[in-house]
């Protein structure tokens, strides 16, 4: 049945509820959604990356809405854990204990070097 003041109609509203995953690296913070592909924000502080997610979020359940598609939704989020092996651990200090020598730009290694 049709409400009978239009205005009302349009003042309805849906509330969806979606996963944000946070992190930090040496650019600030970031955040994504993992129920919507491509759907990632940056900020400064963990609150301004959340609230740029928000909005992303908020676009891309508008446009799902628009373009008549449905919107996913997550049935569980699970932590999972990975090993990795001590000879790519052995790899990654070698190149992490490696500088840029500028002068030149050929990789020399750091006088503090030590392989694991």
């Amino acid at each position: 049945m049709l409400a009978t003041n239009p205005t009302s109609r349009l003042e309805a509203q849906a509330q969806y509820h979606f996963y944000a995953v946070t992190g930090r690296d040496a650019d600030g913070y970031w955040a994504h959604c993992p129920e919507l592909r491509g759907c990632r924000a940056r900020g400064h502080t963990c609150e301004e990356a959340l609230d740029n997610l928000q909005k992303a979020v908020a676009l891309g359940v508008e446009d799902r809405l628009v373009c008549g598609e449905d919107i996913p939704s997550a049935e569980t989020i699970s932590m999972i854990t990975v090993e990795v092996p001590a000879r790519v651990l052995r790899l990654v200090a070698v190149f992490v204990n490696r500088k840029v020598d500028h002068l030149d730009h050929r990789v020399v290694d750091h006088p503090d070097h030590a392989f694991v």
